[in-house]
């Protein structure tokens, strides 16, 4: 959580001495994204070992599709989020069922542990590692879920089923003891890109804990936007969920974005002169003729629906950015700089509005 809070990979993940094993070099397949490069060693075949590979490769590769996300949409990397890699992959090259396939494996090897009496292992551990490895194949789903933008009852699933697992992971963190040794502060220097190097970040379980449910109750709040009635209620939509105290998440942001304009689409399956047009016919132009997509099929130069058409669609070429940055900006936390002064998104949505309706002001004129 750590990362997603703002710090460097350099100082959280890329820190464990496991999840260097298992990125570096990068594995270009599940076979060798494993502990022990040589796959003679019997060392891989130890459960425990099995188990915590399965957890850190769903972990490393949620990371991957985390920053693919973040740098595909617009965030300010050093207020918000770190995107650096340190040249490590994320499991770029190994596929998303293959690590599935491993976390289930990996779930029924604790099965086995808890019907064979010839292991020492609790039952209380092997279900709060049954937890987080579920949790963790949850959160791989959950990342996943813009391809269900047209689907929004499916989106929904993992994010759901991540909140309702949520106090299992709580009510078992008492069986957790830390281990030190598992991170090196030998490997945070080697990627620091400061001198002296920024000291291991260690996060508390509780802050951890809290950021981790707000993580998925968010994810689960934007699903919402995908049920489209008007502009004025999407606009209302996205500006309550921006102004929440805390601020939502960078990733959580960003999924909002590609909910909204992923493939120049808007909700997965409106265009962006649809978004215009009920926008307009909301807050001027009400069942106005000059909304009617008929005019459209005109091809009369001198009829008046063909001019009407010509018209509409060179104000709305003007319009678009502007409208749609409405939108954008409020995805965004920081205040940012208009016309040599700083303003707040709120102010700078006004500054959007107001230019969209001096738009349409001169365009009722002409």
């Amino acid at each position: 959580m750590s990362w997603h809070l703002g710090y460097p990979l350099s100082q959280t993940l890329f820190t464990s001495v496991y999840v260097e094993a298992l990125s570096m070099p990068n594995p270009v397949g599940i076979e060798q994204a494993i502990f022990v490069r040589d796959p003679k060693d019997k060392a891989n075949d130890q459960p425990m070992l099995q188990v915590l590979r399965a957890y850190c490769l769903g972990l490393l590769k949620a990371c991957g599709y985390v920053n693919e996300r973040v740098r595909a949409e617009h965030s300010y990397e050093e207020e918000d989020f770190v995107t650096n890699t340190y040249n490590r992959t994320l499991l770029a090259n190994v596929s998303t069922d293959a690590i599935r396939t491993a976390i289930t494996e990996a779930k029924g090897l604790l099965q086995r542990l808890r019907s064979d009496a010839s292991h020492s292992y609790r039952a209380e551990v092997i279900d709060a590692l049954e937890v987080r490895l579920e949790l963790r194949d949850i959160f791989l789903q959950a990342t996943e879920c813009p391809q269900y933008i047209k689907e929004p009852n499916l989106a929904q699933i993992p994010w759901q089923q991540g909140i309702s697992l949520l106090p299992a992971l709580k009510s078992t963190h008492h069986l957790c003891k830390p281990v030190d040794d598992s991170f090196s502060a030998k490997l945070q220097r080697k990627l620091a890109s400061t001198i002296p190097p920024r000291p291991i970040v260690q996060l508390g379980f509780d802050d951890a804990f809290g950021n981790l449910t707000r993580l998925f109750q968010d994810g689960l709040e934007i699903i919402g936007v995908l049920h489209y009635t008007d502009t004025q209620c999407l606009q209302t939509c996205v500006s309550a969920f921006q102004s929440k105290k805390p601020q939502p998440l960078v990733y959580v942001r960003t999924l909002l974005q590609t909910f909204l304009f992923d493939a120049m689409e808007v909700l997965g399956s409106m265009s962006i002169r649809q978004l215009i047009d009920d926008d307009l016919s909301i807050i001027t132009l009400p069942a106005s003729p000059l909304l009617d997509r008929l005019n459209d099929e005109i091809e009369v130069v001198h009829d008046p629906r063909f001019i009407v058409s010509q018209q509409m669609e060179f104000f709305r070429q003007r319009a678009a950015q502007p409208f749609l940055d409405t939108y954008c900006v409020l995805c965004v936390r920081i205040a940012v700089a208009y016309e040599g002064h700083y303003v707040t998104l709120s102010a700078l949505g006004i500054i959007f509005k107001s230019t969209q309706r001096k738009l349409i002001k001169s365009f009722k004129h002409r």
